[in-house]
């Protein structure tokens, strides 16, 4: 694996703390078996190497996905990560050599504080304000809910990611981003339930929050009946405010290409349906990049009741209050005519990607699932 990293990034210093990372294991598995320390010795050590190596195969399973450049900041900032670890295992190796019998005091560090956090993947209009709204109501003062917590990384930053692409923002989104959910973060469970997550601040986030620091963090993928979402894109102005809220199949962070009709008009409808097309398809990339995090599936219309308020309470690990405040979601009203022509236009939609190989989330059973 050490060779790997090394052949990939052509950087010897992440090549020689692999090296010294496999020596370390080595020499602790060596060192346990050969002594005979007490149990309180053992557990710490054992602590200690479960530790150190969840934290730096996260530092070395980050290289997969990084660009190598020259003068690529990641690839710099993890030499030096590594530089800090190595001097780590030194000392810990020291440490267990002298067989101290107060090893436990000498190797503890301060420990940071557990922390858990929640986001909502959905494309908007998916009941995220309702969601906050629940959540808010019932908090039981456990947590720190947001709806689009400032900088709600919409508008400007937005437009530079579509423009731009997310490898080339990394930085300066992440300096923006983390420094305020930081400032923002109590020892509560921290909630923010915006849909510009998944369009611009996922990625910094995750890497820090569930990579780096490994919180505890909890993904609610929300869905809701997709033609009531296609009509409130409609009367919202979904073309005249996708520059600031929304991406198109134009943009870097379209994950499907255009739509694949030959020589036919493109209605706005169809721009919106390749939209939320496109919201699934990211999700599903999300899930296979960052398996590290919990997935919690729910439809907004399941929010209904006392009983699955508590449930979602639950899910969250946080309190739950002895009276639920509850309130259903204002739904739309759309005649049956509309219904039924949105539900075949998805359809049809989804048989020309097909048709064209396009990949694409949904199949036949996923989809009916999704606008019904």
């Amino acid at each position: 694996m050490g060779l790997l990293l090394y052949t990939k990034t052509k950087n010897y210093k992440i090549f020689y703390s692999m090296i010294i990372f496999i020596l370390f294991i080595i020499a602790v598995a060596v060192i346990a078996y050969q002594t005979n320390l007490s149990h309180q010795i053992h557990d710490s050590i054992l602590y200690k190497i479960k530790k150190l190596t969840n934290k730096q195969l996260s530092e070395f399973t980050v290289l997969t996905d990084i660009k190598v450049t020259e003068n690529n900041r990641q690839i710099k900032d993890l030499e030096t990560r590594f530089d800090q670890f190595e001097n780590r295992i030194m000392k810990q190796l020291q440490l267990l050599l002298e067989k101290q019998p107060d090893i436990t005091n000498l190797i503890e560090e301060e420990e940071e504080e557990s922390c858990s956090i929640a986001f909502v993947l959905s494309s908007a209009h998916s009941g995220n304000e309702h969601l906050f709204s629940l959540l808010s109501n019932n908090n039981a003062k456990s947590m720190d809910v947001y709806y689009q917590a400032p900088p709600n990384m919409g508008g400007t930053e937005l437009l530079a990611v579509k423009t731009l692409g997310l490898n080339n923002t990394y930085y300066t989104r992440k300096n923006d981003k983390i420094k305020a959910i930081e400032q923002q973060m109590t020892n509560r469970v921290y909630v923010d339930t915006s849909h510009l997550f998944i369009e611009s601040w996922y990625d910094v986030v995750l890497d820090h929050f569930l990579i780096q620091k490994q919180c505890n963090v909890t993904m609610i993928i929300l869905q809701r009946y997709l033609p009531a979402v296609i009509q409130e894109l409609i009367n919202e102005g979904f073309v005249d405010n996708e520059r600031n809220w929304y991406h198109s199949y134009q943009s870097k962070i379209a994950t499907i290409p255009e739509l694949p009709y030959e020589g036919e008009r493109v209605r706005t409808i169809d721009n919106i349906i390749w939209y939320l097309l496109d919201i699934q398809n990211k999700i599903e990339n999300i899930k296979k990049k960052y398996p590290q995090a919990t997935y919690l599936g729910m439809r907004v219309e399941v929010l209904d009741s006392i009983d699955s308020i508590k449930w979602l309470l639950n899910q969250l690990n946080v309190n739950v209050p002895n009276d639920i405040v509850f309130k259903q979601m204002n739904e739309i009203n759309l005649s049956n005519y509309i219904q039924n022509m949105y539900k075949r236009t998805i359809m049809e939609v989804v048989e020309q990607y097909n048709k064209k190989g396009t990949p694409i989330y949904f199949d036949n059973s996923t989809l009916i699932e999704y606008i019904n």
